[in-house]
């Protein structure tokens, strides 16, 4: 040992540390074992003794470099391996990585495996005779991460090679790990081979394992007739629970030339075999799959059907039966309405049941004196919103009405019991029923009848108020007006001004200057001309002139 090789020993450091160095060089082949098995012994030497209780001084528990370590540090270092730690070795001692298990994966070609590497080949008991066993089998070019999850996952060469033959091509580890993780054993794929399914995947075997696929209920499709079936169809079939004796079971019922899709929707809605039955005994013989489906989406039970045919609808189609069954028409409802109406179809009285068209309604009308009733009047009826009792105040007022239809139609306007009475409390009492949808239609307010009335307009035509009231003309105008002189004036005129642009201010604005016994035909031209309040002001606070229509007109005419 050379003087540059020389171990100075800090003080401060201690005797453990001090020893892993003395170690870790040796290992790395900077010191020979000898020359570190004589550093340890100085290390140890140099360390104070201990004194017992009897007063005798023992030397300090001190472990030496043994043959054993120096052997086995060198061999790895032989191996390719010139800086392993402490660690690595404690890890090597405690997972039995020994030179002649390093040196059996090296001759097998593993020659670049790390320590951490060779310590989990020993925990997980990656053995040489394990690879060689696969590289017998034919694997050539597995690496060590996929030897290692191969033996996490219990995967023996012989279980490897049965699968690749199986297969008919070359499975790789992942399929082979996921065969032994959903525990696909070679007789399955065999006897799922056997039932029928030969140009499989790994990922069908999978698929049909995981989802609980047996072979003898693979076969039982077979044999029930169903030989053209993928892995997907046999999945489906699966997942939804669908039996090889249900298939049977349909076509006992009548359904014949079933496909994966007929059977998987069949069981999805629980169509059972006796369901299809029992509706072919109630009458329903021509049914296919999606008809069944209809029928069991909206809970049509064969008793219900049956129920109709009593009634006396017999020819009923899934599509009718299935109207039926949304809007809850059942037999009873049926039986009673046909009875007052006679036959009806079954969009007749879905239409009935949808407004609502009770038996009771139908009885009330009757005692009105309605007898020729129809199913489109008395939807039509409910839709408007014409009820009983519509009927009844309008024969309390006067308005005694035998005709259904003229009785939609003025519901239909908006003519309620409350407009006609408002129409009498404005003095609108004598207008017959043509003038008062006329009035409804017109969008003539009542509100508006009574500001006409209280302004001192006589009682008018609905087409009267209608114009005014298109024109413009309100009841304060038509005070203002009156207050004007105007007393006898007619519609026409009052439309009139209101089209001319006289104004309530213009009329007052003449008032206030003086201005007396003006006509209609007068106000009409004035504002035509363009006489404004502020004109009229002007001219009235002058006095220059009199306020009169000619000078009115000659001053617009001038400005």
């Amino acid at each position: 040992m050379t003087p540059e090789d020389a171990v100075y020993v800090n003080p401060a450091s201690s005797l453990k540390e001090e020893r892993s160095l003395i170690l870790q060089m040796v290992a790395a082949g900077k010191i020979t074992a000898e020359d570190g098995e004589q550093l340890l012994e100085a290390l140890e030497a140099s360390q104070p003794r201990e004194t017992g209780n009897s007063g005798r001084r023992g030397r300090h528990s001190q472990r030496r470099l043994d043959g054993n370590e120096v052997e086995f540090l060198g061999q790895m270092r032989g191996l390719g391996f010139h800086d392993i730690t402490m660690h690595e070795y404690h890890e090597m001692q405690l997972h039995g990585v020994s030179p002649e298990f390093v040196k059996a994966f090296s001759d097998l070609g593993f020659r670049n495996l790390d320590i951490d590497e060779l310590v989990q080949c020993r925990i997980h008991d990656i053995t040489p005779g394990f690879i060689r066993s696969f590289s017998q089998a034919g694997w050539k070019h597995v690496d060590m991460d996929e030897f290692i999850q191969l033996r996490i996952h219990g995967v023996s060469a012989d279980y490897a090679l049965q699968m690749r033959e199986l297969l008919g091509k070359r499975a790789d580890v992942d399929e082979i790990v996921q065969f032994k993780i959903h525990n696909v054993s070679p007789d399955y794929i065999r006897e799922v081979k056997d039932a029928g399914l030969t140009d499989l995947s790994a990922d069908d075997i999978v698929q049909l394992r995981t989802h609980g696929a047996q072979p003898d209920y693979v076969k039982a499709f077979w044999d029930a007739g169903l030989t053209d079936l993928d892995v997907d169809d046999i999945v489906q079939l699966r997942i939804h629970n669908v039996q090889p004796e249900y298939v049977q079971a349909a076509r006992d019922a009548g359904l014949t030339d079933l496909d994966v899709d007929d059977l998987v929707q069949l069981r999805i809605h629980n169509a059972q075999p006796e369901y299809v039955k029992a509706f072919r005994d109630a009458g329903l013989t021509d049914l296919d799959v999606e008809d069944l489906v209809q029928l069991r989406i909206h809970n049509a039970q064969p008793e219900y059907v049956k129920s109709f045919r009593d009634a006396g609808l017999t020819d009923l189609d899934v599509d009718e039966i299935v109207q039926l069954r949304i809007h809850n028409v059942n037999a009873e409802y049926v039986n009673t309405i046909r009875a007052s109406l006679g036959d009806l179809d079954v969009d007749e009285i879905v239409q009935m049941r949808i407004h609502n068209v009770s038996p009771e309604f139908i009885a009330e009308l009757t005692q009105l004196g309605f007898t020729d009733l129809d199913a489109e009047t008395l939807s039509e009826m409910r839709n408007q919103g014409v009820s009983v009792n519509y009927i009844r105040e309008l024969r309390e007022m006067g308005y005694v009405i035998n005709d259904l239809d003229a009785i939609v139609d003025l519901r239909n306007s908006g003519v309620t019991p409350g407009f006609l009475r408002g129409l009498r409390d404005a003095g609108l009492g004598h207008l017959n029923l043509d003038d008062v949808v006329e009035f409804r239609d017109n969008g003539v307010s009542i509100k508006y009848v009574q500001e006409l009335s209280n302004a001192g307009l006589p009682s008018l035509s609905a087409d009267d108020y209608y114009d005014l009231d298109y024109a413009g003309v309100s009841g304060e105008l038509v005070r203002v007006l009156m207050e004007a002189g105007l007393k006898e004036i007619k519609t026409d005129q009052l439309t009139e001004l209101a089209e001319a642009g006289v104004t309530i201010e213009l009329v007052r604005a003449l008032m206030e200057a003086g201005l007396k016994e003006i006509k209609p035909g007068q106000l009409a031209e004035l504002a035509e001309a363009g006489v404004t309040v502020q004109m009229v002001r002007n001219l009235a606070k002058g006095g220059l002139m009199d306020v009169s229509v000619k000078n009115l007109l000659r001053q617009a005419e001038q400005d």
